[in-house]
């Protein structure tokens, strides 16, 4: 049979109709008619703020300017890493305004993976907001080609300096000079390699680099400060040339033992306790010669090592000299670190460093940049040790009033405020590339996919006749700006007149807080992957919560019939789409709306008809198309295929063949498989190679392998992606072997360096031999199922009885982990948030009864959830103190106060994060359970629970924390500790202002009042209080806890009255409240945003009125809300912050 006698696959859509609108518009065109015709319309929500479309082409306008003005080659790629804020969508327009193609690079990515990306597409300009400030100037000075930088949310760059991390913390180099015996252990010399002490012979050469070095800059009038001087290596060869030796170092005790073994030798030196940053707290113009010695890669990022040297310069006298020596260099990062890795190879037992990210790399160009902005001159030398890991470092002699060594800044850095208000012209075309998006790559490099401005109005103009013909869909952005589906729902909305809104990040990982944003913001219209849809509908149906949307695309995965079902159960009436499309075809290359009453009729979900100007063919391994009903190889072909890879011609020309027919397009072989089981209407059957979709991201795991085999401690690898635990949830596993015992932890490790997270195995397998199969080839299915088991496996008691039984299978089917016993800890064993949703709804199921989410985070064992359906929870007496966790090696207690509304759940993340430091309790309110009544006033419960811990915790040092009312209670407690013969250890206030600014007396003495309270308190904002009864109140807070699992069956109602009950007395004591003298040591933690819930004042002072009562309190800030500084993303620097208070006093 010929080729032309078969019904071959081709495509009905495709009849070269091609409409006026994608022929002649660009992106940016079709949205400034929009804006033009609409300018006072909201166009963009980010969770926070609104932006009209006349500001946001304003905005966009600004940055596509900004762009012209760098004189930026048109059709360049320009790349964006920012949070997920409105600027982020201004920024792409403007990109696309000037001609060029913005790049998404998503900021969790690995620094190298990031760089990879960079340079692939040689991009010259990177977007970004301050939160990145580290990882874009690492950026800056690691590519080539990106030669500017501008953060978009900052009207000075230079301002915005990185928060001191780990390995500037007071304490630990306390601990390392208080352990001390020498000063080389005093300052903490270790070998990197070895671990042991460095030798003497080595230090005293570091020792005599610095002084060859710089004893040319120094004579007996000489005055010089050293920043880090650690155990005094510098100073004591350095301190006999000259008048004055000012030593300075972050850690007191480090000064301690400097004095006691060397400052007594010199009569000319002097000690301050002071960080790198507070050393213009001396005087100006004092100093000849500053040193910076081995101490540079413990600073935070290189706009800290800007503002240091800044005041360096500043300190100075003329012709002054900055010594910066044993400086990272970051050239020779990779040498560095497979130095580690060779050393482990000969070393196994050794526990060598996986990767520096922690510390701070520098090129030279960077140090010769800033020189010639500040009129010095610049000698960069090695450092002469004579050990291997110092040869990965240089030093550099800055020498202030020299001649400029370069005329022109290689490199820039911008800022808000250069981003001037001004109209510009569209450089845009309607075949330019709009975007270019990173995905896995076989190779083990990312490849950029290019998709041109007309393929987004073709997307945008098939979604019109979906999603917009009827009118203005509200349309919520869920995915990563760095995932292509994010097309999908920014463009063509803001074309067709829309709002869009921006599903914040601390959302998008938690179903109980997305489906409230969804509902609460007015979303309408999303794109989900079928994982994250599962989550979303189980969460909603469990908790009997109505459907807000109107239309739902999913995609990225395969979807089940069975997901389809539960979805309609949801919601029957929903438009309901399955799309199907690589990255290749701009988001989508096939759609299949469902419908409800013809589902069952399926035998599974197919990916439906080609989007418009598109055609579908399957080819077969020849790559000629095959009839109707064969299987063979999805091919597209149309407006939506991208022009090919970045730079990568020879995978372009692999992937993007010639069409069997016109000779004027190309066809994108897509590496699926399929067919056409219907004119027009195709079947997704699966991968042709081991491409996989995991959570929707497409990898490839040639990728991971090929990443793997590059450790030197593999001999050979195979990765496969299978769901042992049959629950929906397929996994990475890589098996590998090796010669000699691998630690799993370690190859993690090394791999998270250059992959990102999603594509890190959840498994890691030493085995034998890799089989192979009769060609020699990797023999995939002969892999051993691995025995997927805890990592603490206890001996103890097993699950007996039907309850147990029932609820440890349902553990094991959403962990995967087949060994528990009923006392294992849930969340230590692989449970997560959302795998607790989901366990809840499936006991709520089986049993017809509820477990609330803060029992099972408090109570996270099979016996206990047991026990909770078998009706034996415990009723002890009432006690407002809840133990927590211990630790075995602190004599220290810590103490959180609830905050009004009675509960102590808020604090769940901190006590995480600091539960191996402290032994943790936690407080509730009087009146929260038992026979206990509400108090409403402060004085009256810090008397409650002063004497409540000093019965259970008599002897030990005591830490009060308390969260917004928690703060007063935490207090007033310590006051009456005092009184009673016991001064805490500190108090620890979180975001309270010292006067109540939103709650009077005279709003709790009338009805309308208290109504405002409770609406305000529990964020009912739709309820007038001057029209709503207290029942009505009552009502609507009843229904808040149904809906959110907090109230258990057949107790909403005690629960409900008891909970209001609590929060009134709370607040009436927090309005009632004077704080009095207290001369305790105080920590205050502020939120750098204010916001209703606050309860502060943006008039207030920093202190807020605190330091009119505290005579020993220490201010720090944490860049978040009052309702997100306990929240899991912000938690490490709160901690930290507390963290570093403790250990600091004395």
């Amino acid at each position: 049979m010929k080729i032309g006698d078969l019904k071959l696959s081709l495509n009905k859509q495709d009849k070269n109709n091609i409409s006026t609108f994608i022929k002649d518009n660009t992106i940016i065109s079709a949205f400034e008619k929009t804006a033009e015709k609409q300018p006072d319309k909201n166009a963009v929500y980010d969770g926070t703020d609104w932006i009209t479309y006349g500001a946001l082409k304003a905005s966009a306008d600004s940055i596509s300017s900004f762009i012209q003005s760098l004189s930026i080659e048109k059709g360049s790629f320009i790349a964006i890493m920012a949070e997920r804020k409105n600027v982020a969508v201004a920024v792409m327009l403007g990109i696309m305004k000037a001609g060029c193609a913005y790049v998404p690079i998503d900021p969790e990515l690995p620094e190298k993976r990031i760089l990879q990306m960079i340079n692939e597409c040689s991009s010259p300009l990177l977007f970004f907001t301050s939160k990145y400030m580290r990882g874009a100037n690492i950026l800056q000075w690691n590519s080539a080609s990106m030669n500017n930088i501008c953060c978009v949310d900052t009207d000075d760059f230079y301002s915005v300096i990185e928060s001191t991390g780990e390995i500037m913390d007071e304490a630990l180099w306390d601990a390392v000079a208080e352990n001390a015996d020498t000063d080389v252990q005093a300052g903490g010399w270790k070998d990197p390699y070895s671990g042991e002490w460095i030798s003497d012979d080595i230090m005293d050469s570091f020792s005599v680099n610095v002084f060859e070095k710089l004893q040319k800059y120094t004579d007996k009038n000489s005055v010089i400060m050293e920043i880090g001087s650690a155990s005094g290596l510098s100073l004591k060869r350095l301190a006999p040339l000259c008048s004055k030796y000012f030593a300075t170092d972050i850690s007191s005790s480090m000064l301690d033992f400097l004095k006691s073994n060397l400052v007594s030798r010199f009569a000319n030196v002097e000690t301050f306790h002071t960080p790198a940053h507070n050393i213009d707290t001396l005087k100006p113009n004092t100093f000849d010669v500053i040193i910076i010695n081995s101490v540079a890669q413990s600073f935070p990022g290189h706009n800290y090592m800007r503002d240091v040297m800044k005041k360096c310069d500043s300190m100075l006298n003329d012709c002054g000299v900055i010594f910066l020596g044993n400086i990272y260099d970051a050239s020779k990062k990779g040498e560095f670190e497979k130095s580690f890795i060779k050393y482990k190879m000969t070393h196994p037992e050794s526990n060598v460093k996986a990767h520096f990210d922690a510390e701070l790399f520098f090129h030279q160009d960077f140090f010769a940049d800033w020189a010639a902005n500040h009129s010095y001159t610049t000698q960069f030398s090695d450092t002469n040790v004579e050990a291997d890991f110092f040869s990965y470092g240089y030093d550099v002699v800055l020498v202030k009033n020299g001649k400029e060594q370069q005329a022109v800044r290689a490199k820039r850095q911008f800022s808000r405020s250069d981003l001037t208000e001004s109209s510009c012209a569209d450089l845009s075309e309607n075949g330019d590339n709009a975007y270019g998006i990173f995905t896995s790559g076989t190779t083990g490099t990312p490849k950029g996919v290019q998709i041109a401005h007309r393929s987004v109005l073709n997307l945008a103009e098939t979604l019109y006749d979906m999603i917009y013909k009827d009118g203005a869909v509200r349309t919520g952005v869920f995915p990563s700006f760095s995932f292509d589906p994010s097309v999908q729902q920014i463009f063509p909305a803001l074309i067709y007149g829309s709002e869009v809104v921006i599903i914040p990040e601390t959302f998008r990982k938690d179903p109980v807080e997305l489906y409230s944003f969804v509902k609460d913001s007015g979303i309408e219209f999303m794109d989900l992957t079928p994982a994250m849809a599962s989550v979303f509908t189980d969460y909603a149906i469990g908790n009997g919560l109505k459907c807000p949307l109107t239309h739902l695309i999913v995609g990225g995965e395969q979807f089940s019939k069975n997901l389809a079902k539960e979805i309609f159960r949801w919601n029957s009436s929903l438009h309901l789409i399955n799309a199907y499309g690589p990255t290749e075809c701009c988001v989508s290359a096939t759609y299949y709306e469902l419908d409800a009453d013809k589902l069952d009729k399926l035998p599974s979900i197919h990916i439906g008809s080609p989007v418009k100007n598109t055609e579908i063919f399957i080819f077969d391994d020849a790559g000629n198309p095959i009839p109707e009903g064969l299987q063979g190889e999805i091919c597209v072909s149309g407006e939506g295929v991208s022009r090919g890879y970045i730079n990568d011609s020879k995978l372009t020309d692999e992937k993007f063949t010639p069409h069997p027919f016109n000779p004027d397009k190309k066809v994108y072989r897509t590496g699926d498989i399929g067919r056409e089981f219907s004119p027009n209407l195709f079947m997704f059957n699966g991968r042709k190679d081991t491409q996989v979709k995991v959570r929707g991201y497409r990898i490839e795991l040639a990728e991971i392998e090929n990443t793997a085999l590059k450790l030197a401690e593999l001999n050979n690898c195979a990765v496969v992606c299978r769901d042992f635990s049959e629950s929906g949830n397929p996994a990475i596993v890589l098996y590998f072997t090796s010669d000699t015992p691998q630690e799993p932890a370690h190859i993690k490790a090394s791999l998270i360096e250059t992959l990102p997270e999603y594509m890190i195995p959840e498994y890691v397998i030493q085995i034998e031999s890799i089989p192979l199969n009769s060609s020699g080839k990797i023999d995939y299915k002969a892999l051993p199922n691995p025995q997927i088991e805890s990592e603490k496996i206890s001996d103890g008691e097993k699950p007996s009885t039907k309850n147990q039984i029932k609820i440890a299978d349902f553990i094991k089917q959403l962990t995967g982990l087949p060994n528990w016993t009923i006392d294992d800890n849930f969340f230590d064993s692989g449970g997560n948030s959302i795998l607790a949703v989901r366990l809840i709804s499936m006991i709520h199921t089986y049993s017809g009864k509820r477990i609330p989410l803060t029992y099972l985070m408090k109570h996270p064992t099979i016996r206990l959830l047991a026990a909770y359906l078998e009706n034996r929870v415990s009723t002890e007496k009432w006690t407002p103190l809840i133990p927590v966790s211990t630790c075995e090696q602190s004599t220290d207690d810590l103490f959180c106060f609830h905050p009004v509304g009675g509960s102590n759940f808020c604090y769940h993340h901190l006590s995480v994060a600091l539960k191996n430091m402290y032994n943790i309790t936690m407080t509730q309110s009087p009146g929260m359970s038992g026979n206990s009544k509400p108090m409403s006033d402060c004085k009256e419960i810090g008397r409650l629970f002063c004497d409540e811990i000093l019965q259970n915790f008599p002897d030990s040092p005591k830490i009060l924390i308390g969260w917004s009312f928690g703060a007063l209670i935490a207090l007033e407690t310590a006051r009456e500790m005092i009184e009673r013969g016991l001064r805490p250890k500190c108090v620890v206030i979180i975001d309270m202002t010292s006067g109540n600014n939103r709650i009077s007396k005279e709003m709790l003495s009338s009805e309308t009042g208290i109504n405002k309270l409770f609406i305000d308190l529990f964020g009912l904002n739709d309820l007038n209080p001057e029209e709503t009864t207290r029942e009505q109140i009552r009502e609507r807070v009843l229904k808040l806890g149904i809906e959110t699992g907090f109230f258990p069956e057949g107790m909403e109602d005690e629960i409900c009255n008891r909970l209001l009950d609590v929060a009134m007395a709370n607040a009436h004591a927090s309005v009632t409240y004077t704080p009095q003298k207290y001369d305790g040591e105080v920590l205050l933690i502020r939120a750098t945003e204010i916001t209703r819930s606050s309860f502060i004042d943006s008039g207030e002072d920093a202190f807020l009125g605190w330091k009119n009562y505290l005579s020993n309190i220490t201010l720090k800030w944490v860049d978040a809300t009052h309702e997100t500084i306990l929240s899991p993303d912000v938690i490490p620097e709160t901690a930290r912050h507390i963290k570093d208070f403790i250990k600091r006093l004395k």
